[in-house]
């Protein structure tokens, strides 16, 4: 049996700001669990990029 394909989508805002005014990313994100769609929406956004 083949691992289940889940989609997901993230809001993005300001840590500290309240839910209602962060940005849903509507974007389904493909992945086989949570982890994976972390690392794949942050990855390709670059937010998770050091200067």
């Amino acid at each position: 049996m083949e691992p289940q394909l889940y989609f997901y989508s993230f809001r993005t805002g300001i840590i500290g700001t309240a839910k209602p005014e962060w940005i849903l990313n509507d974007v389904k994100i493909p992945a086989y669990d949570i982890k994976q769609a972390i690392v794949l929406f942050f990855g390709s956004n670059g937010l998770g990029k050091r200067k």
